[in-house]
């Protein structure tokens, strides 16, 4: 179940909890809530035993290959190839 995510799955996540109250009322919004969701996704594939995780992440046009490469391994600690 937890070897792959879907676009929808995530939404469902975030909804799920925003009716549940863990947002504290706030308007549930793509960032942070959307985003920090996806982070989770990848953080509970990616446990010792696991040796390769493969993850498509779109990016905004103005971002470059660099500069997601350098959050990626600020978030997880490892090389993004």
């Amino acid at each position: 179940r937890d070897s792959n995510y879907t676009t929808g799955q995530i939404y469902l996540s975030v909804i799920e909890k925003e009716r549940r109250g863990e947002f504290l009322g706030k308007t549930v919004q793509v960032i942070p809530h959307i985003t920090n969701e996806i982070k989770s996704c990848i953080s509970k594939l990616a446990e010792p035993d696991v040796d390769v995780v493969i993850t498509e992440i779109p990016m905004p046009p103005s971002m470059t290959d660099e500069e997601l490469e350098e959050r990626f391994q600020r978030k997880f600690g490892a090389p993004s190839t």
